[in-house]
Parts: structure tokens; sequence; C-alpha cells
């Protein structure tokens, strides 16, 4: 799933350069609707969700975060 940025965008359907209100409301917008429990009888529900979490996190930087946090270079807050 190593997208680049601009075929996140794509899977967004957004243009290139949108802001970050823009791309999370793209993705609420578009995860509703291809959610694997409200299309069970869609096989490739699954893949398209997971396309647009990894489009989402790739944009908005939620991913790095993460892997920081997992490796333990995120500090705790004091």
């Amino acid at each position: 799933m190593g997208k680049t940025v601009e075929e996140c965008y794509e899977v967004l359907g957004l243009k290139y350069g949108a802001t970050e209100d823009e791309i999370r409301s793209a993705y609420r917008k578009n995860a509703l609707k291809c959610h694997p429990d409200k299309n069970p009888d869609d096989p490739l529900s699954t893949q398209k969700f997971q396309e647009l979490g990894h489009a989402y996190r790739r944009l908005t930087g939620k991913g790095q975060f993460l892997s920081k946090l997992v490796r333990g270079e995120q500090e705790p807050d004091s």
C-alpha cells in the first residue's frame, strides 16, 4: 500500500494541496460509504476502507506519531 502523496489525494477524491480539514472531511465521507460493515456484499470494501485509512494517515501525519509511540520515541507527558 505504499502510495505516493499524490495518489493519497486521489484516493480521497481531493486535489493536491487540500487543507487538513478538507482531508478529514473527505476521509470521513468516503469511509462511511465503503465501510465493510455497511457493504457486507462487497468483497473489496475492506481493501477500499484500508486504502482510505492509509491515505488519511499519510496526508495528516497521524501514522508517524503512532510509529514513534510504538517504538518508544515519544516522551510521556510530565
